[in-house]
C-alpha cells in the first residue's frame, strides 16, 4: 500500500513538473499584437520523463498534445504566449531562440518564424520528493504556421 501511495505521489509530482515545464515554455508572455508582431500558431507535443537519479530507471513518462499561439515582437526581441509578460529572446536567421535557467532547471526553445516552421524545445530539472532525487526531462516538438495572415 505504501508503494502505491509513493507511486501515486510520484505521478502527481511528475504531472506538476510536466506542467511546470510547459508553463515555463508558455511563460513567454502575452502582449496585444501590434504592427511589428509576428503571430504563429504551433501544434506541439510535449514529452516528459521522470527518471530515478540513483538507478537511472524511468519511473514515468507522458506525452501531451497542445496548440500554442506565440506573438514575436521582432523590434523589441520578445516572445509572448497566453497572459504572461513578454520575455526577452534572441532573434537570428528567421528564428526565435529562448533560453531559461532558473531554480536548478533549464529550458531552451527555438521557433522558426520566417518562414514559419519547426518548434523545438528541451528542458531538465531535478526534483526531490520525500528525500529521493529524480531527474525530470522534457522535450517539446511542433510545427508552426503564420496566424495573422
Amino acid at each position: 500500500m505504501t508503494e502505491q501511495i509513493v507511486q501515486s505521489n510520484l505521478r502527481e509530482s511528475f504531472v506538476i513538473m510536466k506542467l511546470t515545464a510547459l508553463l515555463t515554455a508558455l511563460a513567454l508572455s502575452a502582449s496585444p499584437a501590434i504592427a511589428q508582431d509576428i503571430v504563429v500558431e504551433c501544434a506541439v507535443a510535449l514529452y516528459g520523463t521522470l527518471i530515478d537519479a540513483e538507478t537511472s530507471n524511468v519511473v514515468d513518462s507522458h506525452k501531451e498534445d497542445s496548440s500554442i499561439v506565440f506573438s514575436i515582437d521582432v523590434k523589441n526581441k520578445t516572445l509572448a504566449a497566453d497572459q504572461n509578460p513578454p520575455e526577452a529572446v534572441e532573434i537570428r536567421d528567421g528564428q526565435v531562440i529562448y533560453k531559461d535557467r532558473q531554480d536548478g532547471g533549464t529550458f531552451n526553445m527555438t521557433i522558426k518564424f520566417n518562414p514559419p516552421g519547426e518548434l523545438l524545445g528541451t528542458g531538465g530539472e531535478i526534483l526531490i520528493l520525500d528525500g529521493k532525487e529524480y531527474n525530470v526531462i522534457s522535450r517539446m516538438t511542433g510545427n508552426c504556421r503564420r496566424a495573422n495572415q
